[in-house]
C-alpha cells in the first residue's frame, strides 16, 4: 500500500529515512540537495511536483547540544520546516507523517521544545525514542570497551527497524493524530546498555552503573513512552531484548560486520 510511488519519504540519507527507503523501496526519497524544507517555496513547489498521496518527514536536527548553541535552527528546520511540509500536503491533499522524541514528553531543552511544538502539525505525528546500531553504545560493545550509563534516567528506547514497521501498521489502521511508540520495559539507561549487550552477544557487565553524568544541556529523567492506547488496538509493541536482536539481524545484513 505504501511502497510505491504516491509515498514520498523527506529527509534522505539520514538514518530514519535510509531505513524507510530499504524497508519501502519503490517509494521515493528526497534529500537537501532536493530542496531544503526551511524554504517554504522551494518544498511547497516540490511537493506539489512530486504529486505524493503520502508523505514521511524523518528530517531533523537531532544533535541536541546543537539545538542549544543554536536555538534559531533548530526551530527552523524542527517546527517551520515541518509547517512547510504540512502546507504542501494541503496543497495536494497528501497525508504528512512525522516523528517526534521522548523529549517532547516534557520539554526541558530547545530540542524538546521544537518537537513538542511541531507534533501537532502533521496528520499523524509518532514519538519514540529511536536507536540503531550505529549508537555510540552499540559501537563501544561491539568493540569490547566498558562504557558507563546512568541508572537514574527511564525509558523505552525502540529501534529504527522496528519503528518502519510499526509505522506502516499504524497507517494501515488509518490512525491520526499524536501516538507513541516503543518497547514495553520501562529501564534504567543502564538495563537498557546490558539488554543491548546480551543482544550483541557481548558481557553485559561491560555496561557500568553510574548516578550522574555531566551534560550541556538539561536531560529528563522520566521519558517512559506510554503505547498501551496502541496495543488495545491489536498493534504489538516488542520487548527490547527481542526487537535489539531483531535489529541486529537487520542493521548487520545491511552493513556487514564492520563497526560504522
Amino acid at each position: 500500500m505504501f511502497n510505491n510511488r504516491d509515498t514520498v519519504i523527506v529527509g534522505y540519507p539520514g538514518r530514519l529515512a535510509r531505513a524507510f527507503a530499504t524497508q519501502w523501496p519503490e517509494a521515493r526519497h528526497v534529500g537537501r540537495t532536493d530542496f531544503d524544507i526551511m524554504d517554504r517555496s522551494s518544498t511547497v513547489q516540490s511537493i506539489v511536483d512530486l504529486q505524493p498521496k503520502l508523505v514521511i518527514n524523518c528530517a531533523a536536527l537531532t544533535d541536541i547540544a546543537r539545538c542549544e548553541r543554536e536555538p534559531d535552527l533548530a526551530w527552523a528546520v524542527n517546527v517551520r520546516g515541518v509547517r512547510h511540509l504540512a502546507e504542501a500536503c494541503r496543497r495536494v491533499d497528501a497525508t504528512l507523517v512525522h516523528f517526534s522524541s521522548d523529549y517532547a514528553l516534557d520539554p526541558v531543552n530547545e530540542y524538546g521544545w521544537t518537537k513538542r511544538a511541531s507534533e501537532s502539525l502533521a496528520h499523524l505525528t509518532i514519538r519514540a525514542k529511536i536507536y540503531d546500531g550505529s549508537h555510540w553504545a552499540w559501537v563501544a560493545l561491539r568493540q569490547g570497551q566498558p562504557i558507563r550509563m546512568l541508572m537514574t534516567e527511564f525509558l523505552n528506547p525502540i529501534s529504527i527497524s522496528s519503528v518502519t514497521s510499526i509505522t506502516e501498521q499504524i497507517l494501515l489502521h488509518q490512525l491520526r493524530g499524536l501516538v507513541a511508540v516503543g518497547t514495553l520495559e520501562r529501564l534504567s539507561f543502564w538495563q537498557v546498555g546490558r539488554v543491548w549487550a546480551e543482544a550483541l552477544d557481548v558481557d553485559p557487565d561491560l555496561v557500568q552503573p553510574i548516578d550522574s553524568m555531566e551534560f550541556s544541556f538539561p536531560r529528563l529523567n522520566e521519558m517512559f513512552l506510554d503505547t498501551t492506547p496502541l496495543m488495545a488496538i491489536g498493534i504489538s509493541m516488542p520487548r527490547l531484548f527481542e526487537d535489539a536482536l531483531q535489529h541486529r539481524k537487520w542493521y548487520f545484513s545491511l552493513v556487514g560486520n564492520e563497526v560504522l
